[in-house]
């Protein structure tokens, strides 16, 4: 006779695979393949009658580089700089522009394990002085020091599988909250077990050059909507007790509380034509503002935003000639000589576009302009 507790996990096990919840290989690539197939239906639909409200002109464009397939970008506002970091899964480095102009200041890292080297760079994060990378095929989270680029150490060796998309944010004790999305295969593993840790959070102290870290979290709905499959952008909102999650295989975006459970919030559900990727937020004051959800796609890039605090869709729009975004920055910090800051997108794995947040402003005051 098996306790109440193994029976439970047993049970759940059971359940998973008998919902067809598995993402075994015959069932992943259907999925995949139903992904081309059902969005063409809706994008029909939505696109008729759901055009792009605005159109935003970039104000200039980092230089191309083909051979880097970039990811994402972050934003660094120094004391005598401000700096675009843009990680490159392709060559395994990071590459920093100067935010006033976009022309290319330095090259970081290259191929391998040690300090100041990368295996498939993606995600990016920027607090203060503080900047995390996120390494798929080491694992791991590596920590530097700005503007010197000075290595901290890693996080996650031991715990992360597939690691993409990364979140940061103070909380009131002076430490800070990491959350991490693990898109760990499924293929010959317990299915209960993967998609239980498709999220993990950690609380980071740093005095110093000397970081200390606690795995606090792991968590993922097992069954059920509110479970995850194939995730990468993370975006966590304090005030509001929630963690956005982009799911790529379901193509929306699942609502979480910070502690790790599922609200049964499901938003954009057939409203993205491709990928879901970058996450950003505009804030307005405390608890008002907009999410922005990239539509990643080569033909019909788009960015849908929703209300902050009621979750409600209200408006896409796009920019001129910026397509395929994969990562996205958006700071309302003054950066260089843009006073009211920049929104930076990937465009097709090969540079950056930059917008100024004055535009957003102006082309959509009715949402942008916190004072109404």
């Amino acid at each position: 006779m098996i306790g109440s507790e193994s029976w439970n996990r047993h049970h759940l096990r059971n359940q998973a695979r008998s919902m067809g919840s598995i993402a075994d290989s015959k069932t992943y690539y259907l999925k995949r393949v139903g992904r081309i197939i059902c969005p063409l239906f809706f994008l029909a639909l939505i696109v008729s009658c759901e055009r792009p409200s605005s159109t935003l002109n970039e104000i200039y464009f980092t230089p191309i580089q083909p051979d880097d397939e970039l990811d994402s970008p972050a934003v660094y506002h120094g004391n005598n700089e401000a700096w675009i970091v843009v990680t490159g899964k392709g060559g395994d480095r990071l590459t920093v522009y100067d935010a006033n102009s976009g022309k290319k200041v330095r090259v970081i890292g290259g191929n391998g394990d040690g300090f100041s080297q990368f295996a498939y760079p993606n995600g990016i994060w920027i607090e203060d002085d503080l900047m995390i990378i996120v390494e798929r095929d080491n694992h791991r989270l590596q920590l530097f020091r700005l503007p010197d680029f000075e290595p901290l150490g890693f996080i996650g060796e031991t715990e992360l599988a597939k690691p993409y998309g990364i979140n940061v944010l103070h909380d009131s004790k002076g430490q800070l909250d990491v959350f991490v999305t693990d898109s760990e295969y499924v293929i010959d593993k317990d299915p209960v077990e993967v998609h239980g840790r498709r999220i993990r959070h950690w609380k980071l102290t740093v005095e110093g050059d000397a970081i200390s870290h606690t795995l606090i979290n792991t968590f993922g709905d097992i069954t059920g909507p509110g479970m995850l499959y194939e995730v990468e952008s993370i975006f966590a909102d304090r005030q509001h007790n929630r963690l956005m999650i982009a799911d790529e295989q379901e193509n929306v975006i699942k609502v979480y509380t910070m502690d790790g459970d599922f609200t049964g919030i499901i938003l954009a559900k057939g409203r993205f034509a491709g990928d879901p990727e970058g996450i950003a937020l505009y804030k307005c004051g405390e608890n008002d503002g907009i999410w922005i959800f990239t539509d990643q796609s080569h033909d019909g890039n788009r960015f849908h935003l929703f209300d902050r605090k009621s979750l409600k869709y209200l408006e896409t729009f796009t920019m001129s000639q910026t397509t395929n975004t994969d990562g996205i920055w958006l700071t309302q910090k003054p950066t260089g000589k843009f006073n009211d800051g920049v929104f930076c997108a990937l465009n097709n794995d090969k540079n950056v576009g930059v917008v100024t947040v004055s535009s957003f402003k102006e082309a959509m005051p009715h949402l942008f302009r916190c004072d109404g």
